[in-house]
């Protein structure tokens, strides 16, 4: 008879998994990208085209297709250098440690990398929706896509976030309460 796996061996379970899910969603980023710099490839081809016939062609799409593709290439040095550098004064991610072997201080370790992957994808997605906000897309175009990559960002350092929030607001006991 076997018995059920528990709360805990299911997050370590998950754990294991975090890496590849972050491998996945680089690699698609860096399919976007790839997308993304061949239609601004096609785009400045045409733009080079009418410009020549006298007619007058935007430039803006290109170059956001170039700056999209640019940002997904680089979406792990972006992320840290660029975004988290900027907001939190650090480019360097802070990790949760345990502070003692509770289940719960366990399972925090696996909730925390859960938020850092869904900020990730949140990250590469703004950019996404920054793209189709230049193509004349709607539902809400580059308010969408840059509040996707600040959350992305603050999601990606969630505990930076808290140390953040916490000394904004002037909380006491930063450190003594577990996240």
């Amino acid at each position: 008879m076997s018995s059920a796996p528990s709360f805990l061996n299911m997050l370590q379970s998950l754990q294991s998994s975090l890496p590849e899910v972050r491998n996945m969603i680089l690699a698609f980023a860096y399919a976007g990208g790839t997308l993304f710099l061949l239609k601004a490839l096609f785009n400045m081809r045409q733009w080079g085209y009418r410009n020549m016939m006298g007619s007058q062609v935007e430039m803006m799409k290109p170059m956001w297709y170039l700056i999209a593709a640019s940002m997904l290439f680089f979406t792990p040095t972006a992320l840290n250098d660029l975004v988290i550098g900027t907001i939190f004064g650090s480019p360097n991610i802070l990790n949760y440690t345990a502070k003692s072997s509770s289940d719960w201080s366990q399972s925090m370790g696996v909730i925390i990398g859960v938020i850092q992957i869904v900020g990730l994808s949140a990250f590469v997605r703004g950019w996404f929706h920054i793209v189709k906000s230049n193509n004349g897309g709607g539902g809400g175009g580059f308010g969408k896509g840059m509040t996707h990559l600040v959350g992305g960002a603050c999601a990606v350092n969630i505990m930076g976030m808290k140390a953040l929030l916490f000394s904004t607001f002037g909380l006491m006991g930063a450190t003594t309460i577990s996240f």
